[in-house]
């Protein structure tokens, strides 16, 4: 995620075009039933807001669970490019599919009460929470999916690891499981992204859109905690799924891209070969960031839907632990090393049979 506004030079008319048809516009209430600014009281009295998502029609519906500190009111503005914290995917797209989408805003963000934590314990906690809640619901069928990209795909893994019931499977799309090495201090040096990263989230957060009243400030030092923890401690592993994912049940549909290598491809492939859950690895050749935001909305529709399907529908597709990849839309082949877990071991096993191919998805 990137807070700063970009050109919308990597947006064609055909990315438009087919985003549109695939739904990439704005929220449409007159498509959906919206529920704005619901709130859900957890254990200790702090209230989190969501916005609720469903079709029109009556029943009980399988739910997707997004959660981050990007605000759920912005979900209006377009899921393209040019607004880069819109990492939730087309929401009224998997609404027309069948499914309710719940949008969170975390403890201490957006209109949710509290203080923000930055994904510690207490704030994975809300998770569960929310999940339970989700499905009680009467337009819910009981089933929730994880679902976003970047922070919503690292709130996906720590869900994951705590076995909610209720979740029924994660989809995480550009998302790291090691908090001290894929983000902050690559190779034990002091990467600076994170400092600018909760600068521009704390503005956004407190400077609401003109007319509407701020929030208080965050006031949580983050930027203090990870210059002090400059060794991997028990504060990164609080917020790190990464020696927790042998412990996820759910069925995973991990996603990430050649050229994010920088901040999630690592942990996509490293969760993937750490979760003993059935499981599906998906690498595709998006570039950059921009290209991996188009990718988000419209090339993975039809995998997220499979993945969907397969868990919270009837589908017996789920049934082996397989490194072959769905779609890899690269143009050469993967590399056959990788990175090494913390005691040492080799994560690059096999990488070498994680097909790649031009086209359209297997579905």
């Amino acid at each position: 995620m990137q807070q700063r506004a970009t050109r919308g030079k990597h947006m064609t008319k055909k990315h438009v075009a087919q985003q549109q048809r695939e739904g990439g516009t704005p929220a449409d209430a007159t498509a959906m039933r919206v529920d704005r600014d619901v709130k859900v009281t957890m254990r200790d009295g702090v209230r989190i807001s969501l916005c609720v998502y469903r079709p029109q029609a009556e029943g009980r519906v399988p739910a997707l669970f997004a959660a981050s500190p990007y605000q759920h009111e912005f979900d209006t503005v377009p899921a393209f490019p040019l607004f880069l914290w819109r990492e939730t995917g087309p929401i009224e797209w998997y609404v027309a599919q069948g499914y309710a989408y719940v949008h969170a805003d975390v403890r201490g963000s957006g209109r949710s009460e509290g203080e923000f934590g930055f994904m510690d314990a207490t704030e994975q906690e809300d998770y569960v929470e929310l999940i339970a809640w989700i499905a009680q619901q009467p337009w819910c069928n009981g089933r929730v999916g994880g679902i976003g990209q970047s922070y919503y795909a690292m709130a996906q893994w720590l869900m994951a690891t705590r076995n909610p019931p209720g979740l029924a499977c994660i989809a995480p799309y550009d998302g790291l499981v090691d908090q001290y090495r894929c983000s902050n201090y690559h190779g034990g040096i002091f990467c600076s992204y994170r400092s600018s990263w909760y600068a521009n989230l704390r503005a956004d957060n407190q400077h609401r859109p003109a007319g509407a009243a701020g929030r208080p400030p965050m006031r949580f030092d983050l930027v203090g905690a990870i210059t002090e923890h400059t060794l991997d401690d028990d504060w990164w592993r609080e917020r790190s799924a990464f020696e927790r994912l042998g412990e996820i049940k759910v069925p995973v549909l991990s996603i990430g891209h050649w050229g994010k290598m920088g901040l999630h491809l690592r942990g996509n492939i490293l969760g993937f070969e750490e979760v003993r859950a059935p499981k599906k690895l998906v690498v595709t050749g998006a570039k950059n960031v921009h290209e991996a935001h188009i990718t988000s909305s419209i090339r993975s529709n039809s995998t997220r839907r499979s993945c969907c399907r397969s868990t919270i529908g009837t589908s017996k597709e789920w049934t082996t632990d397989s490194w072959t990849a769905r779609r890899c839309a690269c143009s050469s082949a993967a590399p056959t090393s990788g990175a090494r877990s913390r005691n040492g071991r080799s994560h690059g096993r096999n990488t070498s049979a994680i097909s790649c191919a031009r086209g359209p998805p297997a579905v």
